[in-house]
């Protein structure tokens, strides 16, 4: 699927995505700044690797990158000591 043929919203949500990876912040880091709803970019960005739009989230071994689990981990240990 090209982004053509995505909906104006799944273009927006592409492009905050694109966004926030050159930057080099975390998504909640860049929702944060652009005051954007992180709970819905991490929805729409789910949707959009199911259209096959964006690349899993997995690297080439088929595991989620050191940055990502970490921070997944950290979030987690915050919640639940």
């Amino acid at each position: 699927m090209t982004t053509a043929a995505l909906w104006a919203r799944e273009r927006e949500v592409l492009e905050h995505l694109e966004q926030a990876q050159s930057a080099g912040c975390t998504l909640r880091e860049y929702a944060e700044a652009a005051g954007i709803d992180v709970k819905a970019l991490y929805n729409r960005g789910a949707q959009l690797r199911r259209k096959r739009v964006l690349a899993s989230k997995a690297t080439n071994d088929g595991a989620a990158d050191d940055e990502t689990r970490n921070g997944t981990h950290r979030e987690y240990q915050k919640y639940h000591g």
